[in-house]
Formats: C-alpha cells, sequence, structure tokens
C-alpha cells in the first residue's frame, strides 16, 4: 500500500519530468531563433561588391557555395558564351563583380568571362 509521502515524492518527479522536458524544448527554440537572426547572408546581390579567388565550390540544389563566403545561382548565363553558365565553373578562378552592376567577371587561366547575376 502507497503511503501519502510516497504518492508525494512520485507527483513531484512528475512535475520535475514535465518541466524538464519543457526546458529542453524552450532551449531548442531559442537556439533555432537566435540561429536565425544571426546568420550572415551570403547571397551575392547586386548591390554587393567583391573580389576573390575561388579554390572551393560547393554545389548544391543549383546554388554554388565559393569558399563559404558567397553563393550565387549556378544558373548564371555567360555573356560570352551563352551555352555556358556558372555551374560549369572549376576550379581555381578569381570572381570579380563592382557594387550596383548584375555583371560578374571569372578570370580563370587568363581567360575573361563574363557572366550576367541572377538574384535569388
Amino acid at each position: 500500500m502507497e503511503t501519502l509521502l510516497s504518492k508525494k515524492i512520485n507527483a513531484m518527479k512528475d512535475k520535475i519530468l514535465i518541466f524538464i522536458l519543457i526546458s529542453v524544448f524552450a532551449m531548442f527554440i531559442l537556439v533555432i531563433f537566435h540561429n536565425r537572426i544571426t546568420v550572415e547572408d551570403k547571397t551575392l546581390k547586386k548591390s554587393s561588391e567583391i573580389d576573390l579567388f575561388v579554390d572551393e565550390i560547393i554545389d548544391y540544389k543549383g546554388v554554388l557555395t565559393l569558399n563559404d563566403s558567397i553563393v550565387i545561382s549556378k544558373n548564371c548565363p555567360s555573356l560570352n558564351n551563352p551555352a555556358l553558365t556558372t555551374g560549369n565553373l572549376t576550379k581555381p578562378f578569381q570572381i570579380i563583380k563592382k557594387a550596383d552592376n548584375d555583371t560578374i567577371k571569372v578570370i580563370k587561366n587568363g581567360n575573361t568571362l563574363y557572366f550576367l547575376l541572377i538574384e535569388f
């Protein structure tokens, strides 16, 4: 037969367990919220200016991440050759873009290619 003391102890354990679960859930939500606020937007925009030597390319779902510092569309068309896009580029190369300009200049092996920036 359960005593009054053991009933109170079990009730206290249940309250502590509920408190811990709510606390863990709240911390999870706070971490996600903090991450969303503090993440830097790495997308190359028309207003951006960049001069970067690229030696690392990550291709993921139509987006290229260059040196873990900028993100551009894989489908930016070449102004020199319409069949060529930024997705065809292989490392290493230099990428240059002036502020308030939609033209991306790529220098690879002494050749200069121009691409039209697609913002997303």
